[in-house]
């Protein structure tokens, strides 16, 4: 009995061993990062959101983005949606460039506030700035950045002030 477990263990062992092999084989050629992420569209270079709470329970979010344009169908990327409530917050620092395949570097083209129920019997007080680029090609770079500052609490009773 014990001689007919060890042979079922060291069989179970070495199928495991050789089913590993041809995985770990094919991994041992290192695939570049351009190669890895080649068919995406677009690819997202940096991601940054930081924010900043203050006394009064106010707060600033920093975000700053950058994305590869990889594909023509990535273009619509070059508007920019950043939707805030004009209520209680308020878009500030709008920084915003595409780097072009030459390295050119150009600043946005326009900024537009938007409300996202015109031409409907809607009222909100919310918006979108539409940040538009220019010259969005495959090859481009866009980096670009805004604080969104939220200046009161949306609810008194979860700030702490009563």
């Amino acid at each position: 009995m014990h001689k007919n477990m060890s042979q079922r263990f060291f069989i179970l062992f070495f199928t495991i061993l050789f089913s590993c092999l041809p995985f770990s084989i094919a991994q041992d050629k290192p695939v570049s990062w351009e190669e890895k992420y080649s068919d995406e569209s677009y690819i997202y270079t940096l991601i940054e959101n930081t924010i900043e709470v203050k006394q009064d329970w106010s707060f600033a979010e920093k975000i700053h983005m950058i994305t590869k344009i990889q594909k023509e169908d990535a273009k619509s990327l070059g508007e920019i949606p950043i939707e805030y409530d004009k209520s209680f917050q308020e878009v500030r620092d709008i920084k915003a460039y595409i780097i072009t395949p030459g390295g050119k570097k150009l600043k946005y083209k326009s900024i537009q506030d938007l409300n996202p129920y015109s031409g409907s019997p809607l009222y909100s007080d919310k918006r979108i700035k539409v940040v538009t680029m220019p010259n969005v090609v495959p090859g481009s770079v866009i980096d670009w950045e805004a604080a969104l500052v939220t200046k009161k609490p949306i609810m008194k009773i979860h700030s702490g002030i009563r």
